[in-house]
């Protein structure tokens, strides 16, 4: 599947998602985002995808961060969003320093220098720069 058809299907999955779970119908959703019940169905059915403003609109009617709409709905944490949370599903907690292998000990020694920049394009370019995997393991045990 291409990113944009993924985007897409977690557009429909979690934005029907979020408005059932809300109580809201298409007619519900439109009157709140300000949209036409046409451009709601026709969002849901695939006949159209959003632009950026219309999803936007969609998630401040939903009262969600507009990226919630285009995660992988596996990434979601639904129950989360209802009793008003942020929906992001928070990580394992990470083991103590001296049960972490000399590789994490030195990513998250890492990640802890660079969370201390105050300079966000410097740590952008700096994580251009590095491997995927070294990113995630770094992030994954600087989030508690």
């Amino acid at each position: 599947m291409s990113p944009m058809c993924e985007l897409w299907k977690n557009f429909n999955d979690n934005s029907r998602t979020l408005a059932k779970a809300k109580e809201m119908d298409v007619k519900n959703l439109a009157t709140v985002s300000g949209m036409s019940r046409q451009s709601i169905y026709s969002y849901w059915s695939g006949r159209m995808m959003p632009g950026l403003e219309r999803i936007e609109m969609i998630a401040r009617a939903l009262e969600v961060d507009p990226l919630i709409l285009l995660s992988n709905p596996d990434t979601v944490d639904f129950n989360d969003i209802i009793a008003g949370g942020t929906g992001r599903r928070k990580p394992a907690p990470v083991p103590p320093e001296d049960l972490l292998d000399d590789q994490s000990r030195e990513a998250l020694a890492l990640g802890r220098r660079v969370m201390q920049l105050e300079d966000h394009d410097l740590l952008l370019q700096a994580c251009e720069h590095a491997p995927a995997g070294r990113i995630r393991r770094i992030a994954a045990l600087l989030i508690d």
